[in-house]
């Protein structure tokens, strides 16, 4: 600020030295910022029509009997969304429970898809508790990020304990059903006692 001699009370404001390029130092900080927002943003936008462009090279291949078969690679690109999140949910700080289970369930869900292109989608009608176990291993990887650490991994356990006894009542005997009532007392027990800790 800069006081004029004749009049005590009027102010103005000093001009920085060096004209235009002191302001532009003055912005500088804010402009940098927002160049690497518009970097990230173009960086996605570029690795999307990456994807996009080479699934469309892939299936016109296909079509033309290049790449015979190259349908049954579909879920290499929900595999790769799912590597998205786990990568935006490790970028941040603290780690976000619920990017890294989304991920995880993304990823587990696009294994079984793999599996069930090569092998049939019949497998399903038998493995179907798989699901089951995948929503476990979801919630379970989340666990060590999330406020509620003790019943999210109790929870997460516990389905993929139940998963395990329907494949093996639906594939094996029939007659191992009762398990199941085995793991529910054993949940109960243990939530009762996540809970009692968090308390």
């Amino acid at each position: 600020m800069r006081a004029d001699p004749e009049d005590g009370d009027r102010f103005e404001p000093a001009q920085p030295a060096g004209g235009d390029a002191s302001s532009r130092e003055w912005g500088a900080p804010l402009d940098h910022a927002a160049g690497l927002y518009g970097s990230r943003r173009t960086n996605r936008f570029w690795f999307l029509a990456t994807i996009l462009v080479l699934a469309g090279l892939i299936l016109v291949a296909e079509n033309y009997e290049v790449l015979p078969g190259a349908h049954r690679f579909w879920p290499v690109f929900p595999a790769i969304l799912g590597l998205g999140f786990l990568a935006l949910a490790l970028r941040r700080r603290p780690t976000d429970p619920t990017l890294f289970g989304l991920g995880i369930l993304v990823l587990c869900l696009s294994a079984l898809f793999f599996l069930c292109s090569f092998m049939g989608w019949g497998i399903l009608r038998r493995f179907w508790p798989v699901f089951i176990g995948i929503l476990g291993a979801a919630l379970l990887s989340a666990s060590p990020w999330a406020t509620t650490r003790r019943f999210l991994a109790t929870i997460g356990t516990v389905l993929i304990l139940l998963s395990a006894i329907f494949v093996l009542v639906v594939t094996v005997d029939a007659r191992l059903w009762p398990l199941s009532f085995v793991v529910f007392g054993a949940s109960l027990y243990l939530l009762g006692r996540s809970v009692h800790g968090t308390s």
